[in-house]
């Protein structure tokens, strides 16, 4: 069921395009593709995106350099002085 006690923040291309980073174009392009975040197409030229749309989809491609259990390795090699 649709939640309306908050209704949903929704960005036109250029505005979603902004907080993601990238040219309008590269989400347009996605849009063809059927890739990227998920949008809403209100008619035949007009998509928005949800704010919180965006921000999952981020936090989907959100990666870290060593997963949390990882400690590095001293390095044994570097001379002692």
């Amino acid at each position: 069921m649709l939640d309306t006690s908050k209704p949903p923040t929704l960005l036109d291309t250029a505005a979603a395009a902004q907080v993601l980073g990238l040219q309008p174009r590269t989400l347009e392009h996605w849009r063809s593709k059927r890739r990227g975040p998920a949008f809403i197409r209100l008619s035949a030229t007009r998509v928005r995106y949800a704010l919180d749309d965006l921000e999952s989809w981020l936090q989907a491609r959100t990666d870290t350099p060593y997963p949390p259990e990882y400690e590095p390795a001293t390095d044994d090699r570097t001379p002692d002085r």
